[in-house]
């Protein structure tokens, strides 16, 4: 592990390093007539040889004492104007003023790369952010994946990349080696990650104190590549680093600088850039800080948000895997930690405070990756969709949850929506009732076509077998009705249990209202109504028949009083069942011959038949008979099938003879459309404020 020494303790290492004498150094011959004369490529590069030289007799700088030996000894080349402690590193500035950085780099002799840290961390997360909302991702789909380390590291570039296209975010990912000519083409990017070699400190000349942040390319320091950068070195564009690559041996790379990206790199609007490199956020270096103030100005809006470490850091592999898997909701697995059901996405604040439970963020030292953002609310690289309600009445669908501020698309199992509002928080749209784009996974898109996570619109058609019994006179059928909900399980924060939502429960009078267009019933009418009774000491038969009949009736929103079909449901507590509260199914006009027969002694038969109007029913609830009728959801989202009855009792015609009304109904499993999996990301609804 790491040592971190205190800025007094460096300032008696440096002084005293220049004081040591150190017999039997290696001394290169110093460039020919006065401090300014430029060094020949040839000079430099005996230099930088001897310098290897001597890093391998210090087993390559590893500690601390090997540093300060090696400090001591660059005192003694003439080809140096300065040298120094730069935080733990090392710098040379040579007399021509070109710079060169001798970064440590310890290796884990086990796995190779930097030695990671496990468990959790007792250092408190501090970062530079805001604790609004979303004020936009960014507007372009470009993302560049930089790797500058060579085969001793992990390649850390491909894994992320793996991540973009699990999250399917609509992203063009590539991966890049850092070299200096890719560096300079960079343009427009949306995310903009570097995994390198970091180097940072104070320089100390005659002429005053600088200060430098640089990081290392993949490109070695060769004759060639001097003359072709000889302007950019000279100008301190570039400078020159010695660090690990391939293997234990360290070599001479180039390094760009502030003063590099302030000439050549540009960023889009609203992007994200993280430098996944020791000491990219270290505020006790000026330095840093314009480094990190150049690559935001370079935004085309100069509004990013950009991460880095605080120093050196040794955890980086399964920070920057667990951060965009959780930025993007890829849940891509491997060395990441999945949730069960898998995460959604998350803005950036709680993706940061999570880390900290995986002991992920952390390095040795206090060490930790932070983040300053210009943006003035929160950050997120794609649009979030927490929860989503279905309005019946207008099938229109609202959509909460974090989104760009311009206004983008909406499509429901690839079919467009017609977008009908749209804020940072909530967008509303409107849907087929019935068909294809009526149910199925909802998806949020970008203007600039960066999509949002998966969240499906479930449907269920509750197929119910009726039947009522009204003394004789039979009314059967099938009801269809058909029901859209989002009813995924969803998280406040990343790694909580996931709860079902609960909605309002309007019962015993009221609820809400099921599709209409996608709702009807089948029906048959038989059968007939038969009494006899003693009147006056007559007999007395009396029958009804209506004329059978099948047919549909379809669902209607109230405004009929009588309508053909009609009903109302609420939901239980997170969302464990359907109670259906109120349903009627009414067959109206149906034509029916009534007959009495009076049979009096010592009279002739009377037979009196009469037509009328006949209206067939299935209705609950019923003066005799409330409460709710419950249909009960399995953890994969069927409903269990099931069965009701109640007979009450019923009278009729002038016998006043006890009767009776039977209604059941009965329902198999039912099996929805579009259920949630065990791949769709829990999310979270919004509260009554707008916050989650």
């Amino acid at each position: 592990m790491k040592k971190i020494l205190s800025t007094s303790s460096l300032l008696l290492i440096s002084i005293g390093a220049v004081l040591i004498a150190c017999s039997g150094s290696e001394e290169i011959t110093p460039p020919t007539g006065t401090r300014d004369t430029i060094i020949t490529i040839e000079e430099r590069m005996a230099v930088f040889e001897a310098c290897k030289k001597k890093s391998a007799e210090l087993n390559n700088l590893e500690g601390l004492e090997d540093r300060i030996t090696f400090l001591s000894w660059l005192a003694t080349q003439p080809a140096f104007d300065s040298f120094g402690f730069a935080g733990e590193d090392l710098y040379a500035i040579f007399v021509d003023g070109r710079v060169v950085l001798f970064v440590n780099t310890p290796v884990d002799e086990h796995v190779g790369g930097r030695a990671s840290v496990g468990g959790r961390s007792p250092t408190q997360y501090q970062a530079n952010h805001s604790t609004g909302r979303t004020e936009d991702i960014p507007k372009t789909k470009k993302v560049s994946l930089f790797n500058g380390l060579g085969k001793l590291f992990h390649n850390n570039v491909g894994s992320l990349k793996s991540i973009f296209a699990e999250a399917d975010a609509g992203y063009q990912v590539e991966v890049k080696d850092a070299t200096i000519e890719n560096l300079k083409a960079v343009s427009g990017d949306a995310v903009f990650y570097i995994n390198t070699h970091g180097g940072a400190g104070q320089l100390n000349r005659k002429g005053g104190t600088q200060s430098i942040m640089a990081l290392w390319t993949t490109q070695l320091v060769t004759d060639e590549r001097d003359q072709l950068y000889k302007d950019d070195l000279n100008n301190r564009l570039i400078c020159y680093m010695f660090a690990t690559n391939d293997t234990k041996a360290c070599e001479f790379h180039y390094a760009i600088t502030s003063s590099f990206v302030r000439e050549y790199m540009s960023f889009g609007e609203n992007c994200f850039i993280y430098l996944d490199a020791c000491n990219g956020f270290n505020e006790s270096i000026p330095g840093n800080a314009t480094f990190r103030d150049r690559m935001i100005a370079k935004a085309t809006n100069e509004m990013a948000t950009l991460v880095g470490w605080t120093g050196p850091t040794d955890n980086y592999v399964r920070t920057s895997q667990f951060f965009f898997d959780r930025l993007l909701g890829a849940n891509a697995g491997g060395s990441i930690s999945q949730e069960d059901p898998f995460q959604r996405p998350f803005d950036l604040a709680p993706v940061f405070a999570d880390m900290r439970t995986e002991g992920l963020g952390v390095a040795s030292g206090g060490v930790q990756l932070t983040y300053k953002t210009t943006l003035e609310r929160e950050v997120l690289i794609r649009p979030i969709i927490e929860s989503m309600k279905i309005d019946e009445y207008t099938s229109s669908l609202t959509i909460e949850g974090l989104f760009p501020w311009d206004e983008g698309k909406v499509t429901v199992n690839d079919v467009a929506a017609v977008v009908t509002s749209w804020s940072p928080n909530g967008v509303t749209c409107i849907i087929p009732e019935t068909g294809n784009g009526s149910v199925g996974d909802v998806v949020v898109t970008s203007s600039q076509g960066i999509r949002s996570n998966v969240v499906p619109l479930t449907e269920w058609i509750i197929k119910l077998n009726y039947a009522s019994d009204d003394n004789g006179i039979k009314l059967a059928g099938v009801c269809d009705l058909r029901l859209r909900a989002d009813i995924h399980p969803r998280r406040s924060s990343i790694g909580e249990t996931p709860t079902k939502p609960t909605y309002p429960d309007y019962s015993p009078s009221s609820g809400f209202i099921f599709n209409a267009k996608g709702s009807s019933a089948v029906y048959t009418l038989t059968g007939r109504k038969y009494a006899v009774c003693d009147m006056t000491g007559c007999r007395v038969q009396l029958s009804e028949s209506p004329t059978p009949k099948v047919g549909t009736v379809n669902y209607k929103i109230p405004g009929d009083p009588n309508p053909p079909l009609f009903a109302m449901y609420n939901w239980s507590p997170e969302m464990k069942s359907i109670k259906l509260s109120y349903i009627m199914i009414n067959v109206q006009d149906i034509p029916l011959m009534a007959e009495e027969r009076v049979q009096c002694p010592d009279m002739d038969e009377a037979v009196i038949p009469i037509e009328m109007a006949y209206s067939a029913w299935f209705g609950f609830p019923t003066n005799e008979v409330d409460g709710a009728i419950t249909f009960d959801i399995a953890p994969n989202y069927n409903i269990r099938p099931g069965e009701w009855s109640k007979t009450v009792d019923r009278q009729w015609g002038f016998c006043n003879e006890q009767g009776s009304f039977k209604q059941t109904l009965r329902w198999e499993v039912i099996v929805p459309k579009h259920a949630p999996t065990d791949e769709t990301g829990a999310r979270f609804a919004m509260d009554e404020s707008g916050g989650g």
